[in-house]
């Protein structure tokens, strides 16, 4: 796959700004993590797309800017801080999917 290392750069510098971590993983392949602790470890690979994964709420985006990418990360922080974290340790996966879902309508 060819890359565009533009467009990688700019998604880099949106979550680095939104304190993900570059972490080396096999085949001179990496990518970027953060764990929240209300929602889990999310994580991100990049490409031609910012391909976004949150484990515990079984979901998956593609973001093809990084506007779109800097928007729902902002979106997302801002949700996440009005949501307690006994809470959110109670709510199902399923519960979790509908937030993340819906943030990324809005």
């Amino acid at each position: 796959m060819n890359r565009n290392s533009s467009l990688e750069n700019s998604f880099k510098k949106v979550l680095r700004r939104h304190g993900y971590y570059y972490v080396r993983t096999g085949n001179n392949n990496y990518m970027f993590i953060k764990h929240d602790e209300k929602i889990g470890g999310i994580y991100f690979e990049l490409g031609d797309r910012a391909k976004m994964r949150i484990e515990r709420a079984d979901i998956a985006f593609d973001f093809k800017d990084r506007k779109s990418l800097n928007s729902f990360l902002t979106k997302m922080e801002n949700e996440l801080n009005y949501l307690n974290p006994e809470l959110a340790r109670t709510l199902s996966r399923n519960q979790i999917k509908k937030i993340i879902q819906k943030l990324k309508e809005i």
